[in-house]
């Protein structure tokens, strides 16, 4: 984890990711790819997990930080020929370590190159017990989450 920014009395803290289970030839490649923890006092801690698949990185950053929100690119995107973040079974994993989050499916229908749609990510959760712990908003929804609302300064 790299060291905190401060913005506008929000902490942000830069996760590394990893785009895809691929080999470390192919990941210099690809590029490197990170997620960002968002911390506020009386705002629930927010982690935005960005272009990533289930890895230990990302645990620890959710066993750390202990989000109370994740949005997490969900589409089970592929790129060549691999999967380039979250899948059912990345979301599942994300779940089972911190219970207790919401979770956020974003990325999802939007790209040419997603094989996990919205209804899929729900029958799944749905299965696996967590449905109550996700959200899977259509493009262009709003959730609202936080107490406040940030606005820029004068």
């Amino acid at each position: 984890m790299n060291a905190d920014t401060i913005f506008s009395n929000i902490t942000l803290t830069k996760i590394p990711g990893r785009y895809g289970n691929w080999d470390e030839e192919m990941l210099d490649h690809a590029g490197s790819v990170c997620g960002v923890i968002f911390q506020a006092s009386d705002e629930p801690c927010l982690y935005a997990t960005g272009d990533t698949v289930w890895y230990p990185g990302v645990e620890q950053a959710v066993r750390t930080f202990h989000p109370q929100v994740v949005l997490a690119n969900a589409g089970g995107n592929m790129g060549w020929q691999y999967q380039s973040n979250m899948g059912t079974e990345d979301v599942l994993a994300l779940h089972r370590a911190v219970p207790s989050a919401l979770i956020v499916a974003t990325h999802m229908e939007d790209l040419n190159h997603w094989t996990l749609s919205r209804q899929q990510l729900r029958d799944f959760a749905r299965k696996k017990g967590f449905l109550s712990k996700l959200r899977t908003p259509a493009n262009g929804e709003s959730i609202c989450i936080f107490k406040s609302k940030i606005r820029n300064s004068p």
